[in-house]
């Protein structure tokens, strides 16, 4: 909760902060979890030749930036990378065909990696999906994406 204060605060103001920020449990796990000197963007929103987009999760460590695209599935949900644009969520008996967390990752590095050009910093951009309830099988080879599951969290 402090880190959320501290995160919409200036020197001479707080800001107010939107009630769902306070109940996510991604951003809770994230801002207790990383050590400080990882700086969270939780769905920061970019304005690219005035146009908004809105991307996932971004981790500014010393080191890197991670660029991590969320699964967010049922509880023992089974992803399948299907294709680069489409997968598939098992969900018990039933299936139901996702957008792709690739498509997002992509996205995301195409939107950092001129920010960090233009600056002359050459730090690597890591890739990860993240599944925090579910299981990704099927990984589609030849990509240079981490996937963190239940299996592996």
């Amino acid at each position: 909760h402090s880190q959320l204060r501290w995160a919409s605060s200036s020197l001479l103001e707080e800001s107010s902060l939107h009630p769902r920020y306070k109940r996510d449990e991604v951003l809770r796990f994230f801002t207790q979890h990383l050590p400080d000197n990882f700086f969270v963007m939780y769905r920061p929103v970019f304005y690219i030749k005035k146009a908004p987009i809105e991307l996932d999760i971004i981790l500014i460590t010393p080191n890197e930036v991670i660029c991590v695209a969320l699964l967010d599935g049922h509880e023992h949900s089974i992803f399948e990378a299907s294709s680069e644009r489409f997968w598939t969520e098992y969900i018990d008996q039933t299936k139901k065909k996702r957008i792709s967390p690739l498509l997002s990752l992509s996205r995301m590095s195409g939107v950092i990696k001129p920010i960090l050009e233009a600056e002359e910093l050459s730090i690597p951009i890591r890739k990860v999906v993240l599944s925090p309830n579910g299981l990704i099988d099927g990984h589609l080879t030849g990509k240079k994406v981490e996937f963190i599951d239940q299996r592996n969290k």
